[in-house]
């Protein structure tokens, strides 16, 4: 099973003269990840785990954009739809999936489209910081006039604590579990991006915005590809700290 990432629709099509011969032994799978699933789990990850699942079998797993893909695969004759389900079912982590079985393609493959919801179930942490009534906002920064923009910009709807030395925010995580971690990356004692992969290792749904006046690309890539679900420039707008506000889940 080859993957082919980044590949048209016309080579998948360019495709199909090769295999004329044999058409009723392959099936064509339809795979996307709906709208609002988990975003740390890409269609790369389905595509790579589906290839181990498939490893000894012939076909193509080709990634039409980043929610969907399309696999070619050998199945033989007398496959049903349903042992093929099963199989990339048992390929992926737990979710959702709707399957579809669709009509004969106008080639003449038989053809399942599947839909995956990859959304994670609420840890135990998450769903304590759910049903908590107080909604706390943690703000890690040393400057204090960053501070004191940070927490007027949210308003007064939260209880904001604030740690202005590397060394204490784990510590002050653990303490006050935050709905929201306002996270400077140049901290003094331990850097923003430090502390960042020791929360994510004992709260892995951890709702964590980072902060820096370095907006390099590299920066915001690193964090984001890293776990945090966001990254602001300094200065910041007031809008730009409302918006992740409203978008975190045990706020909303």
């Amino acid at each position: 099973m080859e993957i082919l990432p980044g590949k048209s629709y016309l080579e998948f099509m360019a495709f199909l003269p090769e295999i004329k011969i044999a058409l009723s032994e392959w099936k064509l799978v339809n795979i996307k990840i709906i709208d609002g699933a988990d975003s740390n789990f890409t269609i790369d990850n389905v595509s790579e785990l589906i290839q181990k699942q498939f490893h000894d079998k012939e076909g193509r797993i080709y990634i039409c954009n980043r929610q969907e893909l399309l696999m070619l695969v050998k199945e033989g004759r007398n496959s049903e739809p349903k042992v093929l389900t099963q199989k990339i079912e048992g390929a992926l982590p737990q979710g959702k999936c709707e399957i579809q079985v669709e009509p004969p393609t106008l080639d003449n493959i038989s053809k399942l489209s599947i839909t995956v919801n990859f959304e994670k179930s609420l840890s135990e942490l998450a769903m304590k910081r759910k049903a908590r009534v107080e909604k706390i906002i943690l703000i890690a920064d040393d400057d204090m006039y960053m501070r004191m923009l940070i927490k007027k910009g949210i308003g007064s709807h939260y209880t904001v604590q604030e740690v202005i030395h590397g060394s204490e925010i784990v510590a002050a995580y653990k303490k006050y579990l935050p709905d929201i971690l306002f996270l400077d990356i140049h901290m003094p004692g331990k850097d923003g991006l430090e502390n960042l992969e020791a929360i994510l290792t004992y709260d892995p749904q951890a709702y964590i915005i980072m902060l820096s006046s370095d907006s390099s690309p590299e920066n915001v890539i690193w964090t984001t590809k890293h776990g945090a679900k966001g990254f602001i420039a300094k200065p910041f707008a007031k809008d730009k700290l409302v918006e992740y506000v409203k978008k975190c889940p045990t706020i909303i």
